[in-house]
Protein backbone atom coordinates (compact mmCIF):
# COMPACT_ATOMS: atom_id res chain seq x y z
CA UNK A 1 0.00 0.00 0.00
CA UNK A 2 2.68 2.80 1.05
CA UNK A 3 4.82 1.67 -2.10
CA UNK A 4 1.46 2.28 -4.42
CA UNK A 5 0.95 5.97 -2.49
CA UNK A 6 4.54 6.55 -3.23
CA UNK A 7 4.50 5.67 -7.06
CA UNK A 8 1.37 7.54 -7.26
CA UNK A 9 2.87 10.75 -5.73
CA UNK A 10 5.72 10.34 -7.65
CA UNK A 11 3.36 9.74 -11.43
CA UNK A 12 1.63 12.91 -9.67
CA UNK A 13 -1.90 10.77 -9.82
CA UNK A 14 -4.94 11.80 -7.93
CA UNK A 15 -4.78 8.85 -5.67
CA UNK A 16 -2.48 10.43 -2.76
CA UNK A 17 -2.86 10.81 1.06
CA UNK A 18 -4.61 14.05 2.12
CA UNK A 19 -2.98 14.95 6.10
CA UNK A 20 -4.84 16.71 8.84
CA UNK A 21 -4.59 20.56 8.60
CA UNK A 22 -4.02 23.43 11.10
CA UNK A 23 -7.84 23.97 10.93
CA UNK A 24 -9.00 20.18 10.44
CA UNK A 25 -9.44 20.32 6.89
CA UNK A 26 -7.26 18.44 4.81
CA UNK A 27 -4.24 19.76 3.25
CA UNK A 28 -3.12 18.72 -0.08
CA UNK A 29 0.36 18.11 -0.37
CA UNK A 30 0.95 17.89 -4.50
CA UNK A 31 -1.13 20.16 -7.37
CA UNK A 32 -2.50 16.95 -8.68
CA UNK A 33 -4.04 16.35 -5.02
CA UNK A 34 -5.09 20.04 -4.59
CA UNK A 35 -6.50 19.63 -8.26
CA UNK A 36 -8.92 16.78 -6.24
CA UNK A 37 -9.41 18.68 -3.42
CA UNK A 38 -11.28 21.69 -4.89
CA UNK A 39 -13.30 19.56 -7.43
CA UNK A 40 -14.53 18.72 -4.07
CA UNK A 41 -15.34 21.41 -2.47
CA UNK A 42 -16.73 22.61 -5.54
CA UNK A 43 -18.93 19.70 -6.04
CA UNK A 44 -20.20 20.38 -2.60
CA UNK A 45 -21.10 23.85 -3.33
CA UNK A 46 -22.53 23.85 -6.31
CA UNK A 47 -24.56 21.19 -4.41
CA UNK A 48 -26.33 24.32 -1.84
CA UNK A 49 -25.16 27.13 -3.94
CA UNK A 50 -25.93 28.29 -7.74
CA UNK A 51 -22.93 29.08 -10.16
CA UNK A 52 -23.56 32.67 -9.78
CA UNK A 53 -22.27 32.09 -5.91
CA UNK A 54 -18.93 34.11 -4.71
CA UNK A 55 -17.92 31.07 -3.38
CA UNK A 56 -18.86 28.52 -6.71
CA UNK A 57 -17.00 31.26 -8.70
CA UNK A 58 -14.21 31.30 -6.34
CA UNK A 59 -13.69 28.03 -6.13
CA UNK A 60 -13.74 27.45 -9.86
CA UNK A 61 -10.88 29.72 -10.72
CA UNK A 62 -8.76 28.02 -7.82
CA UNK A 63 -9.10 25.08 -9.41
CA UNK A 64 -8.49 26.34 -13.12
CA UNK A 65 -5.24 27.77 -11.51
CA UNK A 66 -4.92 23.99 -9.68
CA UNK A 67 -4.96 22.47 -12.93
CA UNK A 68 -2.43 24.89 -14.78
CA UNK A 69 0.07 24.14 -12.08
CA UNK A 70 -0.75 20.34 -11.97
CA UNK A 71 0.15 21.06 -16.07
CA UNK A 72 3.01 22.94 -15.57
CA UNK A 73 4.35 20.16 -12.39
CA UNK A 74 4.20 17.39 -14.82
CA UNK A 75 5.98 19.30 -17.86
CA UNK A 76 8.51 19.46 -15.10
CA UNK A 77 11.56 16.91 -15.81
CA UNK A 78 12.22 14.18 -13.21
CA UNK A 79 14.75 15.58 -11.31
CA UNK A 80 13.01 18.49 -10.52
CA UNK A 81 9.85 16.02 -9.40
CA UNK A 82 11.79 14.24 -7.04
CA UNK A 83 13.77 17.03 -5.60
CA UNK A 84 10.46 18.87 -4.96
CA UNK A 85 8.93 15.50 -3.68
CA UNK A 86 11.83 15.32 -1.07
CA UNK A 87 11.06 18.46 0.42
CA UNK A 88 7.12 16.90 0.80
CA UNK A 89 6.33 15.83 4.17
CA UNK A 90 3.67 13.29 3.34
CA UNK A 91 6.07 11.77 0.39
CA UNK A 92 9.17 12.08 3.77
CA UNK A 93 6.79 9.88 5.88
CA UNK A 94 5.72 7.63 3.40
CA UNK A 95 9.25 6.98 2.56
CA UNK A 96 10.57 6.44 6.38
CA UNK A 97 7.08 4.34 6.58
CA UNK A 98 8.24 2.17 3.88
CA UNK A 99 12.04 1.73 5.54
CA UNK A 100 10.14 0.55 8.98
CA UNK A 101 7.77 -1.70 6.83
CA UNK A 102 11.10 -3.00 5.04
CA UNK A 103 12.88 -3.76 8.70
CA UNK A 104 9.83 -5.23 10.15
CA UNK A 105 8.90 -7.24 7.07
CA UNK A 106 12.70 -8.58 7.22
CA UNK A 107 12.63 -9.09 10.85
CA UNK A 108 9.59 -11.30 10.67
CA UNK A 109 11.76 -13.08 7.68
CA UNK A 110 13.85 -14.46 10.05
CA UNK A 111 11.65 -15.14 12.67
CA UNK A 112 9.90 -17.29 10.17
CA UNK A 113 13.24 -18.94 9.35
CA UNK A 114 14.11 -19.57 12.72
CA UNK A 115 10.33 -21.23 13.40
CA UNK A 116 10.40 -23.30 9.96
CA UNK A 117 13.99 -24.37 11.52
CA UNK A 118 12.54 -25.33 14.73
CA UNK A 119 9.80 -26.64 12.79
CA UNK A 120 11.86 -29.26 11.09
CA UNK A 121 13.50 -29.99 14.07
CA UNK A 122 10.07 -30.70 15.84
CA UNK A 123 9.45 -33.05 12.53
CA UNK A 124 12.69 -35.00 12.98
CA UNK A 125 12.33 -35.50 16.53
CA UNK A 126 8.58 -36.92 15.44
CA UNK A 127 9.27 -38.83 12.61
CA UNK A 128 12.59 -40.43 14.87
CA UNK A 129 10.13 -41.32 17.45
CA UNK A 130 8.78 -44.80 16.18
CA UNK A 131 12.10 -46.02 15.72
CA UNK A 132 13.28 -45.45 19.04
CA UNK A 133 10.10 -46.78 20.71
CA UNK A 134 10.98 -49.94 18.58
CA UNK A 135 14.57 -49.45 19.88
CA UNK A 136 13.25 -49.49 23.24
CA UNK A 137 10.78 -52.27 23.27
CA UNK A 138 13.99 -54.41 21.90
CA UNK A 139 16.10 -53.42 24.63
CA UNK A 140 12.80 -53.87 26.81
CA UNK A 141 12.85 -57.23 25.69
CA UNK A 142 16.08 -58.54 26.09
CA UNK A 143 16.22 -56.92 29.64
CA UNK A 144 12.93 -58.84 30.77
CA UNK A 145 14.61 -62.45 28.93
CA UNK A 146 18.03 -61.05 30.71
CA UNK A 147 16.09 -60.73 34.51
CA UNK A 148 14.17 -63.95 34.19
CA UNK A 149 17.23 -65.60 33.22
CA UNK A 150 18.78 -63.85 36.91
CA UNK A 151 16.01 -65.22 38.50
CA UNK A 152 15.90 -68.72 37.72
CA UNK A 153 19.56 -68.75 38.15
CA UNK A 154 19.45 -67.28 41.49
CA UNK A 155 16.48 -69.74 42.35
CA UNK A 156 18.97 -72.93 41.44
CA UNK A 157 21.70 -71.45 43.27
CA UNK A 158 19.49 -71.01 46.40
CA UNK A 159 18.29 -74.49 46.29
CA UNK A 160 21.80 -75.67 45.75
CA UNK A 161 23.11 -74.19 48.73
CA UNK A 162 20.04 -75.75 50.64
CA UNK A 163 21.00 -78.86 49.60
CA UNK A 164 24.25 -78.95 50.32
CA UNK A 165 23.79 -77.62 53.62
CA UNK A 166 21.58 -80.66 54.32
CA UNK A 167 24.08 -83.01 52.89
CA UNK A 168 26.72 -81.81 55.43
CA UNK A 169 24.47 -82.33 57.98
CA UNK A 170 23.70 -85.50 57.60
CA UNK A 171 27.01 -86.93 57.13
CA UNK A 172 27.86 -85.83 60.49
CA UNK A 173 24.90 -86.50 63.02
CA UNK A 174 23.88 -89.81 64.21
CA UNK A 175 20.52 -89.95 66.12
CA UNK A 176 19.87 -92.81 68.92
CA UNK A 177 16.52 -93.15 70.70
CA UNK A 178 17.03 -92.49 74.52
CA UNK A 179 13.68 -93.00 76.02
CA UNK A 180 11.30 -95.77 74.20
CA UNK A 181 7.75 -94.93 74.19
CA UNK A 182 5.66 -96.47 76.03
CA UNK A 183 1.48 -97.48 76.56
CA UNK A 184 -0.27 -95.27 79.22
CA UNK A 185 -1.93 -97.60 82.46
CA UNK A 186 -4.89 -95.37 83.34
CA UNK A 187 -6.69 -92.36 80.92
CA UNK A 188 -5.82 -89.06 81.02
CA UNK A 189 -9.23 -88.24 80.51
CA UNK A 190 -12.00 -87.94 81.89
CA UNK A 191 -11.44 -87.96 85.43
CA UNK A 192 -14.70 -89.70 86.97
CA UNK A 193 -14.92 -87.77 90.06
CA UNK A 194 -14.22 -84.51 88.16
CA UNK A 195 -17.69 -85.23 85.76
CA UNK A 196 -19.49 -86.73 89.01
CA UNK A 197 -18.98 -83.44 91.13
CA UNK A 198 -19.98 -81.23 87.93
CA UNK A 199 -23.33 -83.09 87.29
CA UNK A 200 -23.92 -83.19 91.03
CA UNK A 201 -23.78 -79.34 90.94
CA UNK A 202 -25.22 -78.90 87.69
CA UNK A 203 -28.46 -81.04 88.84
CA UNK A 204 -28.47 -78.91 92.74
CA UNK A 205 -28.84 -75.25 90.62
CA UNK A 206 -31.09 -76.58 87.98
CA UNK A 207 -33.40 -78.00 90.78
CA UNK A 208 -32.87 -74.88 92.45
CA UNK A 209 -33.99 -72.87 89.62
CA UNK A 210 -36.73 -75.19 88.75
CA UNK A 211 -38.32 -74.63 92.23
CA UNK A 212 -38.04 -70.88 92.19
CA UNK A 213 -39.44 -70.53 88.41
CA UNK A 214 -42.25 -72.63 89.89
CA UNK A 215 -42.78 -70.31 92.60
CA UNK A 216 -42.61 -67.15 90.77
CA UNK A 217 -44.77 -68.28 87.80
CA UNK A 218 -47.71 -69.64 90.78
CA UNK A 219 -50.39 -67.40 91.09
CA UNK A 220 -52.97 -69.80 93.02
CA UNK A 221 -53.68 -68.21 96.49
CA UNK A 222 -52.68 -70.91 99.76
CA UNK A 223 -53.62 -68.75 102.97
CA UNK A 224 -55.90 -65.88 103.85
CA UNK A 225 -52.75 -63.15 103.89
CA UNK A 226 -52.44 -63.82 100.21
CA UNK A 227 -56.39 -63.95 99.51
CA UNK A 228 -56.21 -60.20 101.58
CA UNK A 229 -53.13 -59.00 99.32
CA UNK A 230 -54.10 -60.06 95.99
CA UNK A 231 -58.15 -58.40 96.38
CA UNK A 232 -57.21 -56.28 98.83
CA UNK A 233 -60.41 -56.96 99.97
CA UNK A 234 -61.77 -58.06 104.56
CA UNK A 235 -61.87 -61.79 104.87
CA UNK A 236 -65.04 -62.82 106.29
CA UNK A 237 -65.05 -66.20 107.19
CA UNK A 238 -62.16 -69.35 106.01
CA UNK A 239 -63.46 -72.66 105.46
CA UNK A 240 -60.81 -75.30 106.65
CA UNK A 241 -59.30 -77.99 104.59
CA UNK A 242 -61.57 -80.86 104.53
CA UNK A 243 -59.56 -84.25 104.54
CA UNK A 244 -61.57 -87.19 102.56
CA UNK A 245 -62.28 -90.35 104.96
Amino acid sequence: MIERQLDSIQKGSADVIFVPGANGGAQAQTPESRVVLLQRELAEARAMYTDKHPDVQRLEEELKNARQDAQAERSKPDSDRTAQLKLDPTYRQLTADREMSRLRIRDLQRGEGDLRRQIGSYQARVESAPRVEQQLAVVQRDYDLERQQYSELSSKLHAAAIAENVERDRSGEQFTVLYPATMPTIPTKPVPWRVMLIAIVAGVCLGAGATLGREYLDRSVHDVRDLREEFQLPVLGEVTRIQPV
